[in-house]
Order: C-alpha cells, then structure tokens, then sequence
C-alpha cells in the first residue's frame, strides 16, 4: 500500500478503519440488524470526521 512510510494523516485514517472493523465485529450477533451495525459504525466514523 506504501513505499516506506506512510504519512501521518494516512496512518490516521488507516487505525480509524481498524478501530471501526473491530467495533463493527463486536456488534455482530445471531439476531443483530445490519442496518442497525451499519448506522452504528457510521455513527462511529462520523465522531471521527471520517465519514
């Protein structure tokens, strides 16, 4: 993905998406909405200004 080292603002953005992938596997259940994940990590990257 990068040559080196990526940049600071790059870094950023890539720990956000971890950080949401991981939240987003801790509310999957059986009888979990997808609709309501969904809301929930937007929600999620939104307070991140990432969405």
């Amino acid at each position: 993905m990068f040559v080196e080292e990526a940049d600071p603002a790059s870094l950023e953005a890539w720990k956000v998406n971890i950080a949401a992938h991981k939240f987003g596997m801790s509310l999957l259940q059986p009888d979990a909405s997808c609709a309501a994940i969904t809301q929930k990590i937007n929600a999620f990257l939104a307070e991140r200004d990432m969405l």
